[in-house]
Order: C-alpha cells, then structure tokens, then sequence
C-alpha cells in the first residue's frame, strides 16, 4: 500500500455577514467566521 504525505495546510478566515440578524439571549450577531482549509 502506498503511503501519503501532506505537505502543507493552508487556512483561510472568512467573515460573512448573516441574512437578518440572529438574537441571541445575551447579544445580537450580524455575521459569522468561516474557516475554510
């Protein structure tokens, strides 16, 4: 069986807004963070 070796990771960090704020009990959020590897 032939062995594979990752070589490198990259991530990127993505700050989307939401559709209609989202209500939380202690706060509101406008948007929300993606990480995409």
């Amino acid at each position: 069986m032939t062995s594979v070796t990752i070589e490198r990771i990259e991530t990127r960090l993505v700050d989307l807004p939401t559709i209609r704020p989202h209500k939380l009990s202690v706060a509101t959020m406008y948007g929300q963070t993606l990480m995409l590897v």
